[in-house]
């Protein structure tokens, strides 16, 4: 995939999710087979914030002609993508989750894929 449909793609995810938490924790956590509580809520909703955030970043990246700025965004996005997978597999393997905790994990892993290839390649225009 090309930067920009990466982060696109990435963008509306953090949107996704950082509005689902900020709005309804507490049913979105369900999903995942978990509940939390009163001071979970309120984190959960920091955690919706700073998604949002990272959904505003990589949007307006997603424009981005090539420069050092964009590779760090491509960096610091396939990083994130293999931490919170490797998160997700430990909680899917450690038990309590649901399901969908994998559901998350495969869609880490493939955006981790698209970040790397997009990093280590050598093209013209990085």
């Amino acid at each position: 995939m090309s930067h920009k449909m990466v982060f696109t793609v990435q963008s509306v995810l953090f949107f996704l999710a950082g509005l689902a938490t900020l709005i309804a924790p507490q049913q979105l956590i369900a999903s995942y087979g978990l509940s939390l509580q009163q001071g979970g809520v309120g984190l959960a909703r920091l955690y919706g914030v700073t998604a949002i955030m990272l959904g505003l970043i990589t949007w307006i990246a997603r424009e981005s002609g090539p420069s050092q700025a964009r590779k760090a965004i491509v960096l610091g996005l396939f990083i994130g993508n293999i931490l919170a997978a490797l998160v997700g597999i430990y909680n899917g393997l450690a038990g309590g989750f649901g399901t969908v905790i994998w559901v998350s994990v495969i869609i880490w892993l493939l955006l981790a894929l698209d970040l790397g290839v997009l990093y280590f390649k050598k093209s013209e225009d990085d």
